[in-house]
């Protein structure tokens, strides 16, 4: 997030942080982007708003899926008769099945994310830091901070 920091004359920075301490995220952030099925949503504030704005948006993507549900039975049913009684429906009707059929479909519960580079590579590392620090005014955020960051590590940015 861009955190104003200390000093600087009101100058806001921005930073990117990979992390898995959320206590920190909590402490530092004051937006936070989520990546997830392909979509990008911006919340505003520290992770605490971002946990309550998360479950907000899953809470109205499962009550219309919900919906999305209810509606397909309905119209399940009307495609099950007969053909001889659709054929006086229109097409557009049958498409609108399929796309509903499609909407009633759960979100998956642990959806990964793969980003491959295109060319092939060489190794285990993908990223080495040694003695990085990194400081706003007086606060110190890294001091002398080392991480070799491997090909296959899970980590939260």
């Amino acid at each position: 997030g861009g955190g104003g920091g200390g000093g600087g004359g009101g100058k806001r920075l921005t930073l990117l942080t990979v992390t898995h301490d959320r206590a920190f995220l909590g402490e530092t952030c004051d937006t936070i982007l989520e990546l997830d099925r392909g979509s990008l949503y911006v919340h505003a504030g520290n992770y605490a708003s971002y946990l309550e704005g998360k479950e907000a948006r899953l809470a109205l993507e499962d009550a219309a899926v919900q919906s999305a549900k209810a509606k397909y039975r309905t119209e399940l049913d009307w495609m099950r008769r007969q053909p001889q009684a659709r054929e006086t429906k229109s097409k557009a009707r049958i498409d609108a099945f399929y796309k509903l059929e499609k909407a009633t479909k759960p979100r998956a519960s642990d959806a990964s994310l793969d980003i491959e580079g295109g060319g092939r590579r060489i190794g285990k590392n993908v990223l080495k830091l040694k003695d990085v620090s990194l400081s706003f005014g007086e606060r110190k955020m890294l001091d002398k901070f080392t991480y070799d960051f491997n090909r296959g590590d899970r980590v939260g940015i």
